[in-house]
């Protein structure tokens, strides 16, 4: 991470407040500064394998991939692999040994730094020559992370943890990856800096002692917010997985005041509170990202987190920060926001031409938060285009004002009857629905329609999902006729991703067999026509 020399200052000028507490284990900023510290020093004086550079991305001369869950000692990987000009990938526990083993291969990092649970990754990594240290077991063992930073107990935190260049890559981060290869992608230094420095009026970052994020480090909601922490000299609080009620006796035991989530583990948070259970007062800013705040959820939020303020963002890792919506509590407000400081954002038709103002096109951004780019090619249309400007492919317009609404995303357009729909449009009408807590929409193959529409839907709430005629009715109220779904399903709860987003392929895959007997998919009730 680009803080090294901020842990290093809060180490020394406050070395015994609280840095982590990651699953209830609490490490000082002494400790982390110390810790950290030798980690830099043992990775220096690993020897260098030789690294091709990624067309014109070069990597520094010192990059440990680092797999495991929120280990306590993943904090003190970060702070010493990233200090000075070192880098570090994190790679997803979710994905398979076939994709682990194809990220290691291509990005030959100088370490790998896992789990015994690990063991086809380590297996990959010897097999490359990659040198292998475990998190877990006897420290006595050759290959412990505590035997290994034994031997550079005398690191001198002062002298290790240094800041590298602005234009240095620090991170390698990878997009979802399903089955094949996930897409690599670096980040420099200077990206962070800047996004740190200027979203500290929207986030609070300043102010704000203790933040919390529960999800993975792994990704990018969890691991910025630790990361605005550490350059704040505040505290985090993180968690090995999110689970609502956990999360909400950790804002109550360490006075959480800055909470950074995604919209299912805010409705979680919500569906789990008890009746008569007090609020959650010391949470002064809610912040939120990976998908859009539906203002029924905001409205049942702001009853668990009185005193919060809702900031809403939108934006990919590799493109950072895209906009930023503030909105009063219990308000939506419009879109998602204006841009983020010194974020340009242009819509563009099909032929590259700029759209006027309401006319929906690509959206198209350039700043200083867009990462160096893909290491190696990526599966799908490049995003990044001449002049600096990057798209990931999300449709929108601008207002007159400047304000950016979301359409959808391109890959995700459904063709049905011969119109175009995008299922964010149809999925965000369904969650107003009493009774659905949350929905994917999806295109199936159909005999009239070629492509038809349909909607599964997580309803646990005790009174059960809405009928289908009242589903029909709610969308008819709020969407064209050919944008309502022609069949409803429901289960308890959605499937999701480490990163608590849903995960679509899975849901892809229950539609594909909800007519062989073996999917957990219930139809809500037999249509009598097609919705007119």
């Amino acid at each position: 991470m680009p803080f090294a020399s901020r842990v290093l200052r809060a180490g020394l000028s406050d070395p015994d407040s609280v840095a982590v507490v990651l699953d209830g284990t609490s490490t000082t900023y002494r400790e982390l500064a110390g810790r950290g510290a030798r980690v830099a020093r043992a990775l220096r004086e690993l020897p260098r394998r030789p690294r091709a550079p990624f067309g014109d991305i070069h990597l520094p001369s010192h990059l440990v991939a680092v797999l495991t869950d929120n280990a306590p000692q993943l904090p003190e990987l970060l702070v010493g692999a990233t200090s000075g000009d070192g880098a570090c990938a994190l790679l997803d526990p979710q994905w398979s040994a076939a994709q682990t083993a194809e990220v290691l291969r291509r990005l030959g990092p100088d370490l790998l730094v896992t789990q015994r649970a690990r063991s086809a990754a380590a297996d990959a990594a010897t097999a490359l020559h990659i040198p292998v240290v475990m998190l877990d077991g006897d420290a006595s063992a050759p290959d412990s992370f505590d035997g290994w930073l034994a031997a550079h107990c005398d690191a001198d935190p002062e002298r290790e943890l240094t800041s590298g260049d602005d234009d240095s890559v620090f991170f390698v981060g990878f997009t979802s990856g399903t089955t094949s290869t996930p897409k690599a992608f670096a980040m420099a230094r200077g990206c962070w800096r800047t996004s740190l420095a200027l979203g500290a009026p929207f986030f609070d970052t300043a102010t704000a002692q203790v933040s919390a994020a529960p999800g993975p480090l792994q990704h990018g909601v969890t691991l910025y917010a630790l990361a605005e922490a550490l350059d704040a000299g505040t505290t985090f609080v993180g968690a090995r997985r999110f689970e609502a009620r956990e999360l909400m006796r950790a804002v109550r035991a360490h006075r959480v005041q800055r909470l950074s989530l995604v919209p299912s583990m805010l409705h979680a948070l919500c569906r789990d509170t008890s009746p008569g259970q007090p609020p959650l007062e010391t949470v002064t800013v809610c912040i939120s990202s990976g998908a859009r705040l539906d203002a029924d959820l905001v409205t049942r939020a702001a009853r668990l987190l009185p005193r919060a303020r809702f900031v809403d963002y939108y934006g990919a890792s590799e493109t950072g920060f895209i906009s930023v919506l503030q909105h009063p509590l219990g308000d939506r407000g419009k879109g998602v926001g204006h841009p983020f400081p010194r974020v340009e954002i242009e819509v563009r038709d099909p032929h590259g031409r700029v759209c006027a103002a309401g006319v929906p096109g690509e959206i198209h951004v350039r700043s200083p938060y867009v990462s160096r780019g893909y290491l190696w090619a990526a599966d799908e249309t490049r995003m990044f285009a001449p002049g600096g400007w990057v798209t990931v492919g999300d449709q929108g317009h601008l207002d007159a004002d400047g304000t950016l609404h979301l359409v959808g995303r391109k890959g995700r357009m459904v063709i049905t009857g011969g119109w175009n729909v995008y299922p964010d449009e149809v999925e965000a009408v369904l969650r107003t629905i009493p009774g659905i807590d949350d929905a994917v929409v999806a295109g199936v193959p159909d005999a009239f329609l070629g492509t038809a529409l349909v909607a599964v839907t997580a309803c646990s709430g005790p009174g059960g999902p809405p009928a289908y005629p009242d589903v029909v009715r709610s969308c008819r109220a709020a969407l064209p006729s050919y944008k309502v779904p022609v069949r409803v399903y429901t289960v308890p709860a959605l499937p999701r991703t480490t990163s608590g987003k849903v995960a679509r392929a899975e849901v892809d895959d229950w539609l594909a067999r909800a007519h062989g007997g073996d999917s957990p998919l219930t139809e809500l009730a037999p249509r009598p026509g097609r919705p007119s």
